[in-house]
């Protein structure tokens, strides 16, 4: 029997936090999962921190690749549970998150998604919930609570691989377009460790936003608003005394 779920972990020269992540998974109570782990290449201690775990992880593959899209897909391409989560070597599940996840497969829904825990490097904490009605906006939903059904992904496909930065909110935007069933949760999912690839390149990641509204049915003035409503939002959050009220404010 398949099992129900299957997590994806990509990873490149991760060896602060991959262990934190593979924990995370492993200490869930289900036991019928599938774990997969997509290494690009890593040159640190990764591999060595990945091969303490070994008879736990169903599938290790470490070979470099065209990209985290690239690693996305490969894991895709392997996994076969009937929903199928990826979470990031930076990030980490919540504890009895998996439970959560499988009470809304009640419904068979395309994609199950939840809230999301934020971790800044100084250790303050705060809760974001999704909001799909925004996902032209902004991505609204969270990457690291996703769980996609298999049939979704053979649908309308995998991550592109000309996305470095959006592709998460590039798939969701081809998602709703082609008119999947999305369904939240009713739990924080994961937690999110703050700068990682796509806070480091924010520009770049607003841009490809941007072009997937404008894909998959966003108008080109509202897009180009909301893209220069974002950009000055997050260049405000530069500001070191107002991202530290802020997140003394969503932390109380």
């Amino acid at each position: 029997m398949p099992p129900k779920l299957s997590i994806i972990t990509p990873c490149l020269n991760a060896q602060e936090t991959i262990r934190a992540t593979i924990e995370s998974v492993l200490q869930q109570a289900d036991e019928g999962i599938e774990y997969i782990i997509i290494d690009g290449g890593s040159t640190d201690e990764t591999l060595g921190i990945i091969k303490e775990y070994t008879q736990s992880i169903d599938h290790i593959i470490s070979e470099p690749d065209k990209g985290i899209s690239d690693a996305f897909n490969k894991g895709v391409a392997l996994a076969q549970g009937e929903y199928i989560g990826i979470i990031n070597a930076d990030d980490y599940y919540a504890p009895n998150a998996f439970d959560s996840i499988l009470q809304a497969t009640t419904s068979k829904p395309d994609v199950i998604h939840g809230s999301l825990r934020y971790l800044s490097a100084a250790g303050n904490s705060y809760e974001e919930h999704p909001d799909l009605s925004q996902i032209w906006r902004y991505m609204s939903i969270f990457h690291p609570t996703m769980f996609v059904h298999r049939k979704a992904y053979q649908s309308i496909g995998t991550y592109r691989l000309d996305m470095q930065y959006a592709m998460d909110s590039e798939w969701v935007h081809r998602a709703i377009a082609q008119e999947l069933k999305f369904t939240q949760a009713a739990s924080v999912i994961a937690t999110m460790r703050l700068g990682g690839r796509s806070h480091r390149y924010l520009l770049r990641s607003l841009i490809e936003f941007r072009r997937s509204a404008i894909l998959h049915g966003a108008g080109t003035l509202l897009a180009n608003y909301y893209f220069l409503r974002q950009l000055s939002i997050q260049s405000l959050l530069k500001i070191n005394w107002i991202k530290a009220i802020l997140l003394y404010r969503r932390g109380n």
